[in-house]
C-alpha cells in the first residue's frame, strides 16, 4: 500500500480522544543531545545515531494572534494543550549521504515504504542528468541498513512508488540519454526487497506530440489496471496499461508536479504557477485521464520548484503544499480548513524557506519548509461535531530543525518514522514518540 494516502478515517477518532481528558505532551525546550552514533556503514553512506532533536513551540501563542486577523489560518493548540497536546518527540535514529556518479554528489529527491524498507530516490541540480535510488532497511530501534543500490549516469530520478501487491517500484524523471526528456522506470522487487538490475521503461510523451518527450517526469502511481505519471513543463498525465505500460489515455496539465489516488474515481494532480494560472489542485478520471475538476483550489503566488511539491490525499480531504504558497487542507466540498503559510521571522533569505512537501501519520500534518525545518500541525474536531469535515481544525503544535541545518525538501511518514529528504544532505530518519492518547490512534 502507497501511505501517500491519509489513514483512512482518522479524522473521526478525534471526538472519542477528546473524551480522555489525559496530557499526552512532550514539548521541549531543550538543546539536542547526541546519545551515540556508530560508524558509517554501506560505503560509508550510512550512520546509525540517536540523537534527541530539540522541539520548537515558542511560535504556537502567535498562530492564534494570526488565526484571528485571518480565519482561514491554522489555529493555536496553546489553549488545547492544558488538555490534550499532540505534540510529538523526535529523535534522529539514521543519515543516509547520498551516492556520488562521476565524481559528482547526487542529491536526495522522494521517499516511499514499504513495510520495513524505505526506498529513496536520487537526482542532480543542473542541467546535468544523473540519478539512483536507494533501499534502506529499517532494523531494531530505527537503525538504518542499506540493501541495495542502483545509479544512473545519464537519468535523474524524481519520484517514486511503490506496488507492493505486485512487487514492483516505479520511478519517474529524466534522462539525456536515448529519446532524451521524461522517462518511467518499472522494476521488480526481490524477496529480500532489492530491486532489479534490468528495468522496464517507458517514454512519457510531451502535450503538444505524442512522439516527443516531455521535459521530466514529476510523480507517478499505480491503482488498478493502469499506472498514472505526470509531467512538468510541455506535458501533462498519461495513462498507461500496467500490463505492458503501453499508452491508454493522455491529458495536457502543464507544470504538474504530483499525483494521488482520490477517492470519487479520480487521481488528484498538484501543478505549479503558470503564466496564465496560478498552482492548484485538479481532479483527472481514472478510466479516461480527462479532467473533471481541474482548479479544485489553487495556491496563490506559488511557484513550486521542480519536483518538491507533493499531495496527499483521505477520506475526507487533501492536503497540498504550493511552494511559496504554503499548504492547504482542503475538504473535498471545496472547504479550506486550514491554510499553513510558510514560516517568517526565522532569519532566513526567502529562497531558503517554501513549503515542499507534506506527509501524515498518527494525527500529525508534517510540512517540509524548507531551511525552516519540519512543521507540525494537530489535526482536531470539535467533541459535538455537526458539521463533518467543515469542522476540523489544524493546530500548529511546533516545528524541528535538521542536523547540519540541512533544508527540509520531502518529507514521508510510515510506522512512528519520518524519513526526511535534505538534498544534497541525502536524508535522515528519525522516530516520532507521542504520549499515551496520541497512541489511542493507532488501537482505534
Amino acid at each position: 500500500m502507497h501511505s501517500r494516502k491519509l489513514i483512512r478515517n482518522v479524522f473521526s477518532l478525534f471526538a472519542a480522544i477528546s473524551v480522555v481528558g489525559l496530557t499526552a505532551c512532550t514539548q521541549s525546550n531543550t538543546e539536542s543531545a547526541d546519545l551515540t552514533s556508530s560508524e558509517p556503514t554501506g560505503d560509508g553512506r550510512v550512520r546509525s545515531v540517536n540523537q534527541v532533536l530539540h522541539v520548537d513551540t515558542s511560535g504556537v501563542a502567535d498562530m492564534a494572534i494570526n488565526s484571528v486577523n485571518d480565519p482561514n489560518l491554522v489555529h493555536s493548540s496553546n489553549l488545547g494543550c492544558t488538555l490534550l497536546c499532540f505534540t510529538p518527540g523526535v529523535t534522529l535514529k539514521g543519515t543516509i549521504a547520498p551516492p556520488i556518479v562521476n565524481s559528482v554528489s547526487l542529491q536526495a529527491s522522494d521517499i516511499t515504504v514499504n513495510g520495513s524498507d524505505v526506498y529513496i530516490g536520487y537526482n542532480t541540480a543542473g542541467t546535468v542528468e544523473a540519478g539512483g535510488v536507494d533501499v534502506i532497511g529499517i532494523g531494531s530501534g530505527g537503525a538504518p541498513t542499506l540493501k541495495a543500490s542502483t545509479t544512473f549516469a545519464d537519468t535523474d530520478i524524481n519520484k517514486l512508488f511503490v506496488d507492493s501487491a505486485n512487487s514492483k517500484l516505479y520511478a519517474v524523471g529524466n534522462t539525456s540519454s536515448g529519446e532524451t526528456g521524461a522517462i518511467l522506470y518499472r522494476f521488480g522487487l526481490d524477496v529480500t526487497g532489492g530491486l532489479d538490475a534490468s528495468p522496464e521503461s517507458k517514454v512519457l510523451r510531451s502535450a503538444a506530440d505524442a512522439d516527443v518527450p516531455a521535459h521530466t517526469g514529476t510523480g507517478v502511481i499505480k491503482a488498478g489496471g493502469y499506472v498514472y505519471a505526470v509531467t512538468g513543463m510541455n506535458g501533462g498525465l498519461s495513462v498507461l496499461n500496467a500490463a505492458d505500460l503501453s499508452s491508454a489515455a493522455f491529458t495536457a496539465v502543464e507544470n504538474a508536479r504530483d499525483i494521488t489516488l482520490g477517492i470519487a474515481n479520480d487521481v488528484l494532480v498538484v501543478s505549479g504557477q503558470t503564466s496564465l494560472a496560478s498552482a492548484k489542485v485538479g481532479s483527472y478520471s481514472v478510466a479516461t485521464g480527462a479532467a473533471v475538476n481541474d482548479t479544485m483550489s489553487t495556491f496563490s503566488g506559488s511557484t513550486i520548484d521542480s519536483g518538491k511539491s507533493t499531495i496527499f490525499a483521505g477520506t475526507n480531504g487533501y492536503v497540498a503544499t504550493g511552494g511559496e504558497g504554503g499548504t492547504k487542507f482542503v475538504c473535498y466540498n471545496g472547504t479550506s480548513i486550514g491554510s499553513m503559510p510558510i514560516p517568517t521571522g526565522l532569519g532566513l533569505a526567502s529562497s531558503e524557506v517554501a513549503a515542499n512537501a507534506v506527509t501524515f501519520g498518527n494525527g500529525i500534518i508534517y510540512v517540509a519548509q524548507g531551511g525552516a525545518g519540519v512543521y507540525m500541525y494537530a489535526i482536531g474536531q470539535p467533541l459535538l461535531n455537526l458539521a463533518g469535515c467543515n469542522g476540523f481544525q489544524v493546530n500548529y503544535v511546533g516545528r524541528f530543525a535538521l542536523t547540519g541545518r540541512q533544508s527540509a525538501n520531502n518529507v514521508y511518514y510510515s510506522n512512528g518514522y519520518l524519513v526526511v529528504a535534505t538534498g544534497n544532505g541525502g536524508f535522515q530518519i528519525i522516530e516520532v514518540t507521542q504520549g499515551v492518547v496520541a497512541g489511542l490512534l493507532s488501537i482505534l
